[in-house]
């Protein structure tokens, strides 16, 4: 679908891409103090802890924000979505074709 990736669409992805990644940074850091705030574990605990999420969370970051490129952006708006970070209103942004193609029950 690279090749088929409307211009309009680019522009909502290369304007819409930050402002997803804050969201999805700012989840992160709130789960982090959540996490880091569990009085029920020990210090090392909570360490460990977060040092385990902060690694999966790592790899999710970087499958959903890595490799901005046009080619990759179909996939990268699905993978966006499913962190729960994007808002119907910014969706609808899309072409219809986009908007299939990166939902969820399409990726």
């Amino acid at each position: 679908m690279s090749e088929g990736f409307p211009e309009s669409d680019w522009r909502v992805f290369r304007e819409l891409r930050p402002v997803w990644l804050e969201r999805y940074c700012a989840k992160l850091n709130q789960q982090v103090i959540k996490k880091l705030s569990d009085g029920r574990q020990s210090e090392h605990e909570r360490y460990f802890d977060v040092y385990r999420f902060i690694q999966k969370k790592d790899r999710d970051l970087g499958d959903a924000f890595n490799d901005f490129r046009r080619s990759t952006a179909t996939r990268q708006i699905s993978i966006i979505r499913t962190l729960g970070v994007v808002t119907e209103q910014e969706v609808a942004r899309f072409s219809e074709q986009t908007q299939r193609f990166t939902s969820e029950e399409g990726f």
